[in-house]
């Protein structure tokens, strides 16, 4: 999982104006003060407004979902569907708020759509979940992303309009992840380049070289959840031409290497490379982990390469 920076102020207070241009005003009074009904805690809600709620951070939003009491909600926003065979469906209310989402993936800001805008200014290229799909934009109505309720609004409709609630992510994780919950987000504070590494088991000569993700403890459940190790085993033929480039190139012949080319570069007093840029050229240059996220598989890739000690 690579992390995601918090949005500029800026894109904060569009987002905002787009939803209150949404939400009408009775229904943002109603939302707050329904919503202070079902958080015991009252220091974490008594002074709260409409636009902490969808401007709120990743943190906050958390403390919120952990200290709310979700049978007590349910029963006053639930109600029992006219046709007995469904299941209980979200008073009007919440049904209003709930679909105010559809109506906000619709909205453009300078003449981009909300995902696309999102998206861009995210700072990311590729799918946050995976690492390993683009989700780059393909022109201002053309989003390459999706936006994944990481609390999912079918149980948790007061997030629904909620900025740090929605990922942009690849379709493909999106799909999977569906409505099952995760345990952290990747606007978390908590991510780190340790949350999960990629190490791998086996030989080229066996035939039998394989990837494995090793989450830390915290990680488990989106590893499992976003079906990642299935994901990453189709990649044993990235593995297995870094380790072929390993194996061709080992610290001595980028030494050699870079001297022969040198030799040469100083005839014709061009400045000299360094055996790093030689290893750079072979492999690709190290992606720092803000970065990780320009790239696909910068974050397996990077692990595998530091292991075998050609990354620092």
């Amino acid at each position: 999982m690579i992390k995601l920076n918090s949005y500029t102020k800026e894109v904060e207070q569009e987002f905002l104006r787009i939803v209150e241009k949404i939400v009408e005003n009775s229904i943002q009074e109603q939302i707050i003060e329904n919503f202070k009904k079902y958080v015991p805690k009252k220091e974490l809600v008594e002074n709260l407004r409409f636009n902490q709620l969808i401007l709120a951070d990743y943190e906050t939003l958390m403390q919120w979902y952990k200290n709310i009491d979700l049978p007590s909600m349910n029963q006053q926003i639930l109600i029992q569907s006219k046709d007995s065979t469904k299941k209980k469906c979200f008073t009007a209310l919440y049904q209003t708020y709930h679909d105010n989402y559809d109506k906000l993936i619709r909205q453009t800001i300078a003449n981009e759509k909300l995902n696309v805008f999102l998206t861009r200014n995210s700072k990311t290229y590729t799918c946050p979940y995976c690492n390993r799909n683009y989700i780059t934009c393909r022109g201002k109505k053309a989003a390459g992303a999706q936006l994944d309720h990481f609390l999912n609004r079918k149980t948790y409709p007061i997030f629904s309009l909620s900025l740090y609630n929605l990922v942009p992510c690849c379709n493909v994780c999106n799909l999977i992840k569906g409505k099952k919950p995760l345990s952290i987000s990747p606007f978390s504070s908590e991510l780190d380049d340790d949350s999960i590494t990629f190490e791998t088991f086996g030989s080229l000569l066996n035939n039998n070289l394989t990837v494995q993700i090793k989450p830390h403890e915290n990680m488990t459940e989106n590893v499992n959840r976003l079906r990642l190790q299935e994901a990453y085993d189709m990649h044993k033929d990235d593995l297995k031409e870094l380790l072929e480039l390993q194996e061709m190139y080992p610290a001595s012949q980028l030494y050699e290497i870079c001297q022969m080319i040198n030799t040469e570069r100083r005839a014709t007093e061009k400045s000299e490379l360094t055996p790093i840029d030689i290893r750079n050229m072979v492999f690709g240059k190290q992606i720092p982990y803000e970065e990780y996220g320009k790239k696909p598989l910068s974050k397996f890739k990077h692990d595998i390469l530091k292991k075998w000690e050609i990354y620092d």
